[in-house]
């Protein structure tokens, strides 16, 4: 699991939290997510007197939402250094408050230290994509047990619609006319053009494809972005390390029946944001425990 998580993220820790504490040349959940992410979790832990949350990673944005409603806060991830450098004041309201508490193991592990049933909530961002594509029946398994039966596993999760599909001309258009923002540019090129990049057999994308790809196509003159968006990618995608990553993405409908095994799959209210799009790619999942 190493190669999709702690050698894939490990660089500039400390500009990825400078950017996120800014809410911009991040990757990180917007506002309206956040609001989605939030009224997960008040039903997770509604009428729960000493509520507890696993966080999946170094999040600090679903950490400050744990800690704001009251709950202990266990933050796992396979580095103590990107928790640490993500729990600065700017990000955190509750930086360093006592129920915030880090430790650092496999997330494929750590079943095998929590106690059985002892979370009300488990919350990750994008987490179960840096999982390896044979372990994630594992990684359900081991939510479950962690969690009380209903409560419930909150995610944003990157899943593939194979029916999509879009050539540069549209990606354009559609960025063009604002229908779609950076990050989606980062999906369609990866997912839905006719780079292929996306791997259906392996369920793999690779970063470094993408970072390849956009390269060639801002040098060839095939894609045009707004100076501030390129910035943006250019940040994310290679200054951050990003471009080592291998994300793991199954379709909809593969991962929705892997999670049915150990969860019920509960109806969330997705926002359908004015500005992008990438809430149809990468929904926010609310699941109770089995």
């Amino acid at each position: 699991m190493k190669k999709h998580t702690k050698r894939g993220i490990k660089k500039v820790w400390d500009q990825s939290a400078q950017a996120r504490a800014q809410r911009k040349k991040s990757s990180a959940p917007t506002e309206e997510e956040l609001d989605v992410y939030e009224k997960c979790l008040i039903r997770a832990v509604k009428g729960i007197k000493r509520p507890r949350v696993l966080i999946m990673g170094a999040t600090p944005e679903l950490r400050e939402l744990a800690l704001k409603h009251d709950c202990e806060t266990v933050a796992v991830d396979i580095s103590l250094p990107i928790i640490s450098a993500m729990t600065t004041k700017e990000n955190m309201a509750h930086a360093l408050d006592e129920k915030d508490i880090a430790m650092r193991c496999d997330w494929l592990a750590q079943h095998y230290y929590l106690e059985a049933g002892s979370f009300d909530a488990v919350m990750g961002d994008v987490v179960l994509n840096n999982i390896p594509a044979d372990s994630h029946y594992a990684m359900l398994r081991n939510l479950n047990i962690v969690l009380r039966k209903g409560g419930c596993f909150i995610t944003r999760h990157v899943v593939y619609h194979p029916n999509q599909k879009h050539t540069f001309k549209e990606i354009q258009r559609l960025y063009d006319e604002k229908k779609i923002d950076w990050m989606d540019i980062v999906i369609f090129l990866g997912y839905y053009s006719p780079a292929d990049i996306y791997n259906y057999e392996a369920k793999q994308f690779k970063f470094s494809e993408v970072a390849e790809m956009f390269n060639k196509l801002i040098k060839n003159k095939k894609i045009k972005l707004r100076r501030a968006d390129k910035k943006i990618i250019d940040f994310v995608i290679q200054r951050q390390g990003i471009n080592q990553l291998i994300h793991i993405t199954f379709s909809k409908a593969e991962f929705e029946k892997m999670a049915s095994k150990y969860f019920k799959v509960l109806p969330v209210e997705q926002h359908r944001f004015t500005d992008h799009s990438h809430s149809f790619y990468a929904p926010i999942y609310c699941m109770e425990a089995k």
